[in-house]
């Protein structure tokens, strides 16, 4: 852009300075040509030499490759800070769905009932087999390895059994399941509540279900070894190890 500008301007003063000279010898004077283009030529003079430095300077070679690579650069820091957006509000609703996943396992208030009766409740009424208390246990394991921010306590540890003992019901007594209102009643729990719990506890999980023999022996003898030592029923073991 400046180098054209320039030599027209360049042309332009080498043009009047060539109009003043035939102005001057059409009019007579005894002022030579060259005398009076003398200015125009010194200023002509500086006028291609500025053309010419800024002609060289504009094509450096490489320099539009680097004026590429800098808009590349800036595009690409923009497209990652956008990247980085929207990967930590996705982390947040994330977030925000396991919490609201978790809560519905808290109880508002602490239930009335023991969780040793509670696990007697839920043990004769849903006729399950012995094996489903200890998945029971199991899966509750797996639900606090997987998220860290769900607490057993005392406004938890009743769902989270009621809720573990029909999915390992369903899971190992197919022969003996029952619907989701039976249980619901059994539970002390409305059927939409246990629908829901039952929904969130799978997906906190990860729907990782299965239990090799190995493990399921390994928690079965520490349950029977803890009875025995501590003269304690199996509800009040499985209770304490869910807590501890």
């Amino acid at each position: 852009m400046f180098p054209a500008s320039l030599t027209s301007q360049a042309s332009m003063t080498e043009n009047k300075c060539t109009l003043a000279a035939a102005t001057f010898a059409q009019s007579g004077s005894s002022v030579s040509s060259t005398e009076i283009c003398t200015e125009a030529a010194e200023s002509l003079s500086k006028v291609r030499s500025l053309s010419k430095a800024l002609s060289d300077a504009t094509s450096v070679p490489g320099s539009e490759c680097d004026a590429d690579v800098l808009s590349n650069a800036g595009s690409s820091s923009s497209d990652d800070d956008t990247q980085s957006g929207i990967s930590e509000a996705q982390d947040e609703k994330q977030h925000i769905s396991m919490q609201r996943m978790i809560n519905s396992f808290v109880s508002v208030s602490e239930p009335p009932i023991s969780i040793e009766d509670y696990l007697q409740r839920l043990w004769k009424h849903c006729k399950c087999s012995d094996s489903c208390h200890i998945l029971a246990l199991i899966y509750i394991d797996r639900l606090i390895e997987t998220c860290p921010n769900m607490a057993v306590t005392p406004l938890t540890i009743h769902r989270l059994f009621a809720t573990a003992t029909v999915v390992s019901a369903k899971i190992q007594d197919d022969d003996s399941q029952y619907p989701n209102s039976y249980y619901a009643k059994v539970c002390g729990l409305s059927v939409l509540q246990l629908n829901s719990m039952e929904a969130n506890f799978m997906s906190l999980v990860a729907w990782n279900l299965f239990v090799h023999q190995e493990e399921y022996d390994e928690r079965l003898n520490q349950v029977e070894s803890l009875c025995a030592s501590w003269g304690l029923p199996a509800a009040s073991v499985i209770a304490h190890l869910a807590m501890h």
